[in-house]
């Protein structure tokens, strides 16, 4: 799972902090992506009135099957690495966390097979600013997954960094960076 919550300092540290408690307390247990959506979306239900807030993603993989279903709110869809293919993986949105009820949040499923790669990632990558106030867009993320696919699964993340860095030049970041990736063996 990965969520993003809105805003910077103290008052969003505190929301996420608050979230990934609650993560753990869903009534339908880790096994059902919309449920949990859904309860992490009710129990925050006195931010909905507030200018705060989040999306979320979150998939669930069966390792025997090589199913995996995923649920989003508001999140960018997940990158699937075929071999040097990259392509986002095609699924439907809930709308944002803390804003209103989420209603039935679209489940996508996927099967996967040996030796492809699910990557999640915040804005804060792809919004990554460079020189003449460029953005790391996502076509850049893409292209550097695609040209180190061949590397293994922690060395094509650093080049992913490296990358990300040298794009920025000096300029630090002014979001939080996420990445989470597994691989499928």
């Amino acid at each position: 799972m990965v969520i993003d919550v809105s805003g910077h300092g103290a008052k969003a540290a505190i929301v996420m902090a608050m979230m990934r408690a609650v993560i753990h307390s869903s009534p339908c247990g880790m096994a059902d992506p919309a449920c949990v959506l859904q309860h992490l979306n009710r129990h925050f239900e006195f931010l909905w009135d507030t200018n705060m807030f989040a999306t979320a993603i979150m998939g669930v993989l069966d390792v025997r099957s090589r199913s995996f279903r995923v649920a989003s709110a508001g999140h960018m869809p997940p990158l699937l690495i075929r071999g040097t293919n990259v392509t986002e993986m095609p699924m439907a949105n809930a709308p944002l966390l803390l804003w209103n009820e989420i209603a039935d949040p679209p489940i996508a499923e996927f099967t996967l097979e040996a030796g492809d790669r699910v990557v999640f990632y915040t804005d804060g990558i792809t919004d990554r600013c460079g020189p003449h106030d460029s953005r790391f867009d996502l076509t850049r993320v893409m292209s550097s997954f695609a040209r180190n696919s061949g590397l293994d699964l922690q060395a094509m993340l650093t080049e992913l960094d490296r990358e990300l860095d040298a794009f920025a030049c000096t300029t630090e970041p002014d979001d939080d960076q996420t990445v989470l990736a597994v691989e499928i063996r």
